[in-house]
């Protein structure tokens, strides 16, 4: 038998409303850390002895209702 082990998915809307202007820190769909600055951030992470594996993942989320232009 084969196990799959599914990971939900966030739903960016609810956390661009939520985090929009901010770095977040998730692992397994869980939000463990958020800041206005990816140093701040990793304060909390270190604070939190939040370790960086390969499955943290790091990311700044847009504010809602804005156009960016890369």
């Amino acid at each position: 038998m084969i196990y799959i082990k599914v990971m939900a998915e966030l739903d960016y809307v609810q956390i661009q409303a939520r985090y929009g202007g901010q770095f977040i820190a998730y692992r397994n769909s869980q939000i463990l850390a958020s800041a206005p600055t990816y140093e701040a951030l990793q304060n909390q992470l270190e604070a939190l002895e939040v370790h960086n594996d390969e499955d943290l993942i790091i990311e700044y989320v847009e504010r809602p209702n804005c156009a960016y232009v890369y």
